[in-house]
């Protein structure tokens, strides 16, 4: 369930231009300073949301569907949170079906998750530094078998309390599987500590969502990321669906307030405000 301070909205402009197939690691690259300054706000308000709590660091990040962005958005999180001085970094590929980070970082990802679950490869052999800041890289491997087998297993939760321990003192980061096609990423939601949801504009419906969120609803939802925002999708009927979130759940049945609403929201709506000339 979405509390009144677990909405998270930052709209990292749509620039009519694929960042990523110049550079995936934004967060590093200069030439969208807009969308760098995003990652790096969602890198801020998630260490306030994690909180001060020992052990509360394994984020996992997912979405409704494939394309929206969540593994470029899992990506340059772990980047931002890399760049910490005193933030050991750890990005693990559990998206078995549709592995990407070992290949947007240019590292080897033919061993990783998958090896180990099948109990044929060691935690030390398939951790790989990213050659960036304190980023390390955990790559997804090449799986054998279904990945709900895997997810499902004793050594998944053994894995993850492995990763735990050793980044005691930094973050992991994991990259799910969307949540509607694949039941194992569902299954990886609830062995973390907190959930972000990746929403690209125009890419997925609002009935989409409103399932996959319902799919989550026994799971730490840290927050809703919207990718590619646009201030007319601020302005629309994705904004009305994270304000009808809102009212649902910041406010008791007899509409009395409960808590102040998040205020990337308010900020999206001002700016939307401002540029139809209604603020």
């Amino acid at each position: 369930m979405i509390a009144d301070h677990d909405v998270l909205s930052t709209s990292g402009p749509d620039t009519g231009r694929p960042d990523w197939a110049v550079n995936p690691r934004l967060v590093l690259d200069g030439s969208n300073h807009l969308v760098s300054e995003e990652y790096r706000k969602l890198k801020s308000l998630l260490i306030q949301l994690m909180g001060s709590a020992p052990g509360q660091n394994l984020i996992g990040v997912t979405s409704s569907i494939g394309g929206e962005g969540k593994s470029l958005t899992a990506l340059n999180l772990a980047l931002a949170l890399a760049q910490e001085h005193d933030r050991r970094t750890l990005i693990m590929d559990a998206d078995l079906r549709k592995p990407s980070i070992a290949n947007y970082l240019g590292t080897p990802g033919k061993k990783g998750v998958a090896q180990y679950l099948e109990g044929n490869a060691g935690l030390d052999e398939l951790l790989v530094p990213a050659g960036v800041g304190n980023l390390t890289l955990l790559p997804a491997g090449e799986f054998n078998r279904n990945p709900v087998e895997y997810f499902s297993s004793r050594r998944m939760k053994e894995l993850l309390l492995q990763l735990k321990e050793r980044f005691h003192d930094g973050y992991i980061v994991v990259d799910s599987s969307p949540v509607l096609p694949f039941a194992e990423s569902r299954i990886l939601a609830r062995l973390v500590d907190g959930v972000v949801y990746v929403v690209r504009e125009g890419r997925t419906t609002l009935g989409n969502i409103e399932t996959g969120l319902e799919s989550l609803s026994q799971c730490n939802l840290l927050g809703l990321v919207y990718n590619g925002a646009t201030p007319a999708g601020l302005g629309g009927s994705y904004h009305f669906y994270y304000d009808k979130y809102r009212y649902r759940y910041d406010r008791e049945p007899n509409g009395t307030q409960t808590g102040s609403p998040p205020a990337g929201l308010v900020e999206g709506a001002r700016e939307t405000a401002a540029r139809k000339g209604t603020a």
